[in-house]
């Protein structure tokens, strides 16, 4: 039993290092993608560094246009939920707003009214019972 545990704390140990290995990987992945960039770059004649260096310009204008669009796109879709969510509990109120008028329910403060009363009356009674018995 204690080398099953063991090996179930091993691989929970190497679970949670994975994550840690992976960050690092992207990050080697990103400085080697960068260095290569750059030497790409350095092979090139000065005209297609300046095209590519265009490209990218345009590449990073349409990056953030798209964000924009994007981030737009999920504020109207948030706002049509709200509103369609607002609606169906306007419905679904006034679908039983009639239900509950048919019902006649006692609300909290005509149940707490007719509690007192009641104690009222008991008292009364009680009260009532106790002179005639002393007469």
């Amino acid at each position: 039993m204690a080398t099953k545990a063991t090996k179930g704390a091993r691989r929970a140990g190497v679970a949670q290092r994975v994550p840690l290995r992976l960050r690092e990987a992207q990050k080697e992945a990103a400085k080697l993608l960068q260095t290569m960039q750059e030497r790409v770059n350095d092979m090139l004649p000065p005209a297609s560094r300046k095209r590519l260096a265009q490209l990218e310009t345009r590449f990073g204008r349409v990056r953030k246009e798209v964000e924009r669009v994007r981030t737009q796109a999920l504020r109207q879709a948030e706002t049509r939920a709200r509103r369609a969510f607002d609606e169906v509990g306007q419905r679904a109120t006034a679908a039983v707003r009639p239900v509950v008028a048919l019902l006649d329910l006692a609300s909290k403060a005509d149940v707490e009214r007719l509690r007192k009363r009641i104690g009222d009356l008991e008292r009364r009674i009680d009260g009532g019972s106790h002179s005639a018995s002393a007469a």
